[in-house]
């Protein structure tokens, strides 16, 4: 069980509070926003109404025992900024944050923050990865080459083996799992001679210039 702080409890904020919470981690919360902190005491450890871009606000929560800071501030370039600045002088040594735009993300590394994230670009992605492959359930990038993608089988792969279909010569992907519906079960590692379902999920990894292959088909 770790304890995470996070800064700003809006939208994404409380989204990441509330899985956090249901794994069974400490959360401390912070928003200047009362009724949202309200909305949320039951799953917060310790629930804060305060500004958090104010370095003393910070310094009074206590940090010592944080061991990630998720930095969550909505679209506030200048507030998220501040509120990193002032976690790095704290000696929060695990910080993810919230970024609106490249230049944001760099000036976020430059102050010291371990991990970036972009959610409404992410999302976009994602959805513009579903419109244009219907057979597409999820998809997660890796690097800007290679991805991890959730896919209904293609309708010529159903009734045939992971061996038969040579997937992985003929795509140059991979399926490294599958998750059954009829029955409900989830396959780490297939076997070659699994014989793919209409009902059945894979869980393909492979270069994102093989995945069109897939979306020309989805």
């Amino acid at each position: 069980m770790a304890t995470f702080l996070i800064a700003g409890l809006g939208t994404f904020g409380s989204e990441v509070a509330k899985h956090l919470f249901e794994a069974g981690h400490d959360i401390v919360g912070i928003d200047d926003d009362k009724q949202v902190v309200q909305e949320l005491k039951n799953i917060l450890t310790d629930a804060v109404v305060g500004d958090a871009t104010d370095y003393q606000t910070l310094k009074e929560i206590g940090l010592e025992d944080v061991d990630i800071a998720i930095v969550s501030l909505g679209n506030k370039m200048e507030a998220s900024i501040l509120c990193v600045l002032h976690l790095k002088e704290l000696k929060v040594n695990n910080i993810i944050a919230k970024a609106i735009n490249v230049d944001h993300k760099k000036i976020l590394e430059a102050l010291g923050a371990n991990e970036i994230v972009f959610p409404e670009k992410d999302m976009a992605i994602r959805v513009a990865r579903r419109i244009v492959s219907p057979n597409m359930i999820d998809y997660l990038p890796l690097t800007p080459e290679y991805s991890i993608v959730e896919t209904a089988p293609l309708e010529e792969w159903v009734g045939h083996s992971l061996r038969e279909l040579n997937i992985r010569k003929k795509y140059e992907i991979n399926i490294i799992a599958i998750k059954q519906i009829v029955p409900e079960k989830f396959l780490a590692v297939p076997d070659p001679d699994y014989v793919i379902k209409e009902s059945d999920a894979l869980i393909i990894l492979g270069r994102e210039d093989s995945m069109v292959k897939l979306k020309i088909k989805g």
